[in-house]
Formats: structure tokens, C-alpha cells, sequence
């Protein structure tokens, strides 16, 4: 399983900085999270667990790891049950349909999607990303490092107005490199399943 440290590696190999002197632990680590939060929502990973409601009523809060960007379907013995999904300061809900309020005891399938980890990352177990997609996601993680240590540099002369110029040329590449990517990968995975209107049907943004 590729965890943290060799995604690092790969990212300071691309950065040609393979020492780490230019790109602290933790500017890495800031770097990759934004890289597989932009991944996770044009490329989630779809997940599914059973649910036994601790509480009677229609509405729900959601405990389940890794927690949901978006519930795609909900089924009691069998039957798809009519839903709404929203988060509420931080804290993922469910609001169930049907004829009947639910009571305790009740259980329910839920499939969803989810966002991406790395092993040793913010206390990730395991790695989600499909071993073909981890070049995306380092390349994503080498062009936003780039540009977090762009924001650091500032404005100077000399050898730093370089730098600076070299960072944003190559932010711009690997991040340029990392959007064309998930496009591909998105249609390739032709993510058909999701309601109309969810992120994840439109393009992704870097913005």
C-alpha cells in the first residue's frame, strides 16, 4: 500500500527538490489534502454500510467513516426509499421519505460517496486511491506545493524573483496537467449513478 512517505517522495522527486529543502513535511501534507479534495470530488470513492437508526423520526444524523460527500442511494428490504441529504454545521444528515416515519431499530443500506485518504495521513488506516490514479494525485499535491511555497516567497529580488517565476510556471504545468487528467479519468468512469445537479456531474474547478 503506498502511504505518506512515498507519496512524498514522488512529490519532491517532481519538484526537484528530493532533500526536502525547499518543501517542508508540512507544507507536503497541506499540499496533498488540497490535491485529494479536488480528486475526491471528481473521483469518489463509492462506498456501502449498513445503517441501524439509534433515534425515531425522518431525520437522521449520518455517522459513518469516512463520512459522506453525498448520499447516492438509500434502500430498506429491497425497496429504494425517497431521501434528502445535507450537512449541518459540519454534521451529515439524512432525511428519510416514505409512507412511514422511521423508529428505532430501523435499518437501511446506504451507498454514498466519500472522499480519498492516504495511510498516515490525518490519521488515514489505508489508502483509497486506485493504484492507477496515484500519479494524478501527485501531480495535483507537486503543483499546489508549488504554489503554497509561491504565497512564501513574496516579492524580492534577485534569485527569489527567480524562484518565483519558476514556481508559478510549474504550478500552473503540474496543476494544468492534474485538472486535464480528472477530466479523462471522470469520463472514463462515467459517473452516471449520481442524482442530476450533485458536483460531481458538472467539471471540476481548481478555483
Amino acid at each position: 500500500m503506498t502511504d505518506l512517505a512515498v507519496f512524498k517522495t514522488r512529490i519532491l522527486q517532481l519538484l526537484g527538490d528530493t532533500a526536502g529543502a525547499r518543501f517542508p513535511e508540512e507544507r507536503l501534507k497541506e499540499a496533498l489534502r488540497q490535491a485529494l479534495a479536488v480528486y475526491s470530488q471528481a473521483l469518489p470513492q463509492v462506498l456501502e454500510t449498513e445503517i441501524t437508526l439509534t433515534a425515531a423520526g425522518r431525520e437522521q444524523s449520518l455517522v459513518v467513516s469516512p463520512a459522506p460527500l453525498f448520499v447516492i442511494k438509500l434502500i430498506r428490504g429491497g425497496r429504494e426509499m425517497p431521501f434528502q441529504f445535507f450537512v449541518r454545521s459540519g454534521q451529515p444528515v439524512l432525511v428519510i421519505g416514505g409512507d412511514s416515519a422511521p423508529v428505532i431499530g430501523d435499518e437501511f443500506n446506504l451507498r454514498y460517496a466519500a472522499g480519498h485518504g492516504v495511510k498516515d495521513l490525518d490519521a488515514a488506516t489505508d489508502t483509497s486511491i486506485p493504484a492507477g490514479h496515484e500519479s494524478v494525485v501527485v501531480r495535483g499535491a507537486a503543483g499546489f506545493a508549488a504554489l503554497l511555497r509561491l504565497a512564501g516567497v513574496g516579492e524580492s529580488y534577485g534569485s527569489r524573483t527567480v524562484e518565483a517565476a519558476h514556481l508559478a510556471e510549474i504550478g500552473k504545468q503540474w496543476l494544468g496537467d492534474f485538472q486535464q487528467a480528472l477530466e479523462r479519468l471522470r469520463r472514463a468512469e462515467r459517473m452516471h449513478e449520481y442524482p442530476a445537479g450533485f458536483a460531481l456531474d458538472g467539471k471540476g474547478s481548481l478555483g
